[in-house]
């Protein structure tokens, strides 16, 4: 990483930069990779998240087996083991979900949107919230990619053609 400080006036009367030392990172290795010792390589997702008002970066990795590894800071937060091979991992939220497991005698009223974590199958999605609660919903055809809403999912299924609705 090399970073340049404000140009000055060089004392011939022209402008110069002048650099710092540079830092080489290195190849960025995902951390669930490196946990499950994946060798074959899988997808992983970046995204920000905050815990207890301390902003962090999670990393969310589906693992060629189908495993996803939810981490954050280099630590395990959670993990799961789909039932066939993950198609696709992502944050959804939806309101009316207990964000403890003690509350959840108070799910029903509705309330916050809570922070859950999606993992799609070729055949369902799964829902895991805060909770430990977790929600299927299976898909009538194969299921492709999903996306979160503001509150909920919408999915993207193929047709018997293969074509994609």
């Amino acid at each position: 990483l090399c970073t340049l400080s404000q140009p000055y006036v060089h004392a011939l009367g022209r402008a110069a930069m002048t650099l710092k030392p540079c830092v080489s990172l290195g190849e960025f290795v995902p951390f669930g990779k490196e946990f499950l010792s994946d060798k074959s390589g899988g997808k992983y997702l970046l995204h920000a998240s905050e815990r207890d008002g301390i902003v962090a970066e999670e990393e969310l990795y589906i693992a060629s087996d189908g495993r996803v590894i939810c981490s954050s800071g280099r630590q395990i937060v959670r993990g799961f083991q789909a039932q066939s091979r993950a198609v696709h991992a992502f944050r959804c939220t939806f309101s009316g979900l207990a964000q403890e497991p003690s509350s959840v005698s108070s799910a029903r009223g509705g309330g916050p949107a809570s922070p859950c974590l999606g993992i799609l199958e070729s055949d369902r999605l799964a829902v895991h919230a805060p909770s430990g609660a977790e929600f299927l919903v299976h898909a009538p055809l194969q299921a492709v990619h999903a996306w979160p809403l503001a509150d909920g999912v919408l999915i993207l299924v193929a047709s018997a053609e293969r074509s994609e609705e």
